[in-house]
């Protein structure tokens, strides 16, 4: 009887895991949509636009401030550069690549607002 108890439980337990194994569900990627692509060329064109407007601005009116910010600034657009590269890599993970996002909207957000900040002053657009 030993051997009869022991090959039921046997054959519970595999009863049990094949029971388990078909209600699995598929695992799901909870990792966002990558950012549109034209998302990305509104972005990338925003920052390049602010740094040179920016740049251009520093150069006519030679003042160490803005040369010294233009020098500074172009870092967003390398800043930029590689939260969309996390974007892109299929081997980060969710939370990167939700990071990387918000990184990226925040530069973005940044040098559209700081573009519109050269107006007060007096850079020409």
């Amino acid at each position: 009887m030993r051997r009869g108890a022991a090959a039921a439980i046997t054959v519970v337990i595999a009863l049990a895991a094949g029971a388990c194994k078909g209600r699995e569900a598929p695992a799901k990627s909870n990792r966002p949509e990558r950012i549109s692509e034209p998302e990305r060329k509104r972005g990338g064109d925003a920052c390049r636009a602010y740094v040179a407007r920016l740049c251009a601005c520093a150069k006519a009116k030679g003042t160490k401030d803005l040369d010294d910010r233009c020098y500074m600034k172009g870092a967003k657009i390398e800043a930029l550069d590689l939260a969309l590269a996390v974007d892109d890599n299929p081997t980060a993970t969710a939370q990167d690549v939700f990071q990387a996002q918000a990184s990226a909207r925040q530069v973005i957000a940044k040098c559209i607002e700081e573009n519109l900040a050269l107006d007060a002053e007096g850079c020409p657009p």
